[in-house]
């Protein structure tokens, strides 16, 4: 990314604990991060993009002036985080149980889903299975939360792929399909046909991961209040300005073009550093501070 490349070659021309130096760099990962989190807070953010923005606050990879952001984004996440588990608990198999789901209670915690302003996966299982009516299924008495499932051909029972260890793929290919507690009912020669079929998928399938929950997108909640990105970087009005590209540079048009940094020459460097008077720049090196680490922080 850019950011790597800049930091980089800092370090190529031995700058990079100059204290100015590093501010900078710090500096410019504190936008990366605003960035992101703009972009994500833009419209209704999934739990997991709000939990990597604090991870990545976290691991000192830069430092911000002030945490409130920081904080909102926590308490967001620690909403979010007790009603998942209330939804986990709501959900969970009883193996061999019959009786259905609470619906009552499922719905009750769709309504305070909407009162948290991320979107989290286990409202996609609670819909799916308030639309089956709470029914339990296959061995471990979960329900029909959405996920692939597979219907016996003896009793007509349905069944979690990820329960059988058959994924999605693997099972929309079988023609017939026999659960656990029927395969010690029917015959041998059909029960071994079966097995055949399903070892020749294995085989043609090996390597495929078991699908996914379908992801719950009711609705697309986007602010019109939400700032555009592209109206924002380069920040400071610095596009197409060529004293900003003498100093930085060339900007591409495209926000994910790399810059191209201008050939330098160290020994000019050197030379410019040594004329200049001792107290035009404090170093970072110097015993009164400590730079901050300048690793880079990835946008994605």
């Amino acid at each position: 990314s850019p950011m790597e490349k800049a930091k980089t070659y800092a370090e190529t021309l031995g700058i990079n604990n100059i204290l100015d130096v590093d501010t900078v760099l710090n500096s410019l990962k504190i936008l990366c991060w605003c960035l992101t989190a703009l972009e994500a807070l833009a419209r209704k953010p999934k739990v997991e993009e709000i939990r990597r923005l604090i991870s990545h606050s976290e691991r000192s990879y830069f430092k911000l002036p002030e945490s409130k952001c920081v904080r909102m984004l926590r308490s967001m996440s620690s909403r979010a985080q007790i009603w998942q588990s209330k939804a986990q608990k709501a959900l969970a198999g009883v193996a061999g149980g019959t009786e259905k789901f609470d619906l009552e209670f499922l719905n009750e915690l769709m309504t305070f889903a909407r009162q948290i302003p991320l979107t989290m996966p286990e409202q996609a299982r609670i819909w799916h299975t308030i639309q089956d009516g709470g029914s339990r299924y296959c061995i471990c008495g979960g329900p029909s939360d959405g996920s692939f499932m597979l219907g016996c051909d003896n009793c007509d029972k349905w069944f979690h792929g990820s329960c059988m260890k058959v994924n999605k793929e693997a099972g929309e290919a079988l023609t017939k399909w026999v659960c656990p507690p029927c395969s010690t009912k029917v015959s041998e020669s059909v029960l071994e046909s079966i097995k055949a079929e399903h070892k020749a998928i294995a085989e043609s399938k090996a390597g495929t991961a078991t699908e996914p929950v379908p992801e719950f997108k009711p609705f697309e909640d986007i602010s019109p209040h939400a700032p555009s990105l592209n109206s924002l970087w380069p920040p400071f009005g610095l596009r197409g300005s060529q004293k900003a590209v003498e100093a930085f540079g060339k900007v591409g048009e495209s926000d994910s073009e790399d810059f191209v940094a201008p050939p330098v020459n160290r020994y000019h460097l050197v030379v410019a550093a040594q004329a200049a008077p001792p107290n035009n720049r404090t170093v970072a090196a110097g015993p009164n501070t400590q730079p901050r680490s300048a690793t880079a922080v990835s946008s994605a």
